[in-house]
Parts: structure tokens; C-alpha cells; sequence
């Protein structure tokens, strides 16, 4: 009789493990597609260019992205972030730069500049990846294009 109730909770352990372990249409550390996002398949951008800006982090750092749409489509983007103290952009801050590639090992101009142009590959910015290094530069350029893109959107 011990045996036969091992052998059910056996079986009902295993059925719970491969029900709750079951496969999901969106694998682990992917970005969702827009369309699982809820977003709309097909947007058409009015042309034009559009801007967004975030507040600024603790180091004064301020995000900020400029989409250009032509015949509705993205086709140029410029994100980076200014210093509100005086206005420098951490692009052209040679210091910043230097650090930055020193000690985490990432180049922020070519970050920015993949970021920038994997939306205009994309054409949406949920589907841009996250540059490694750069997290924190690259959920701000997405969803500052999300924000500048929503006032373009027909």
C-alpha cells in the first residue's frame, strides 16, 4: 500500500512539474514582440520630427531622443543624454567617454549608435535589444522613442 501511494504522488509531482513548466511563446530574457505587447501590428507615423525627454538621474544626466519619420517610417533617430549643468552631451564628453570605457568596458557612442539603429531597423522600439553595459541607456532611448513615436502616430 506504501508503494502504490509513493508511485501516485510520484506521478502527480511530475504532472506538476511539467504543467507548470510548460512552454511559453515568449522565451526568458526576449523582448516581446509588439503584437504580444498589445501594440498595433501596422503604424503609420505622420512625417516629421519628434521629440521626448526624461528627468534627469542623480548625476544630472537627462535623456533625450529625436526621431525623424519620412513616408512614414522611422529614418533617423538621435538619442543622448545632456548634462543639465551645462549642457554638455555624454557623447562629445571626452572624460566621460574615457571612464565609461575604462571601467565598465562599453563604448556609449557606438551604444547609442546601435541603439539608434536597430529602431530604425525595427521600426519599433520594443523590439530593440538591450545593449549590455548599457541597460540603463537603452530602456531610456526605448521608451523615450515609444513616447516621441505615440505623438506621431495617425
Amino acid at each position: 500500500m506504501k508503494k502504490a501511494s509513493l508511485f501516485i504522488m510520484s506521478i502527480l509531482l511530475i504532472l506538476t512539474l511539467v504543467a507548470g513548466c510548460g512552454t511559453s511563446n515568449i522565451i526568458q530574457g526576449q523582448t516581446p514582440k509588439s503584437s504580444e505587447q498589445g501594440s498595433q501590428q501596422a503604424v503609420t507615423y505622420k512625417d516629421g520630427v519628434y521629440t521626448a525627454e526624461g528627468e534627469a538621474d542623480d548625476r544630472g544626466w537627462k535623456p533625450v531622443v529625436e526621431v525623424t519619420i519620412e513616408n512614414g517610417k522611422i529614418v533617423d533617430v538621435n538619442y543622448d543624454e545632456i548634462q543639465e549643468e551645462d549642457g554638455t552631451q555624454k557623447s562629445a564628453d571626452q572624460e566621460y567617454y574615457k571612464n565609461f570605457l575604462e571601467k565598465a568596458g562599453v563604448d556609449v557612442r557606438k551604444a547609442y549608435e546601435t541603439l539608434e539603429n536597430a529602431l530604425i531597423r525595427t521600426q519599433n522600439p520594443y523590439e530593440v535589444d538591450i545593449y549590455t553595459g548599457a541597460t540603463s541607456s537603452s530602456n531610456n532611448m526605448k521608451n523615450l522613442a515609444a513616447r516621441a513615436l505615440e505623438k506621431a502616430q495617425q
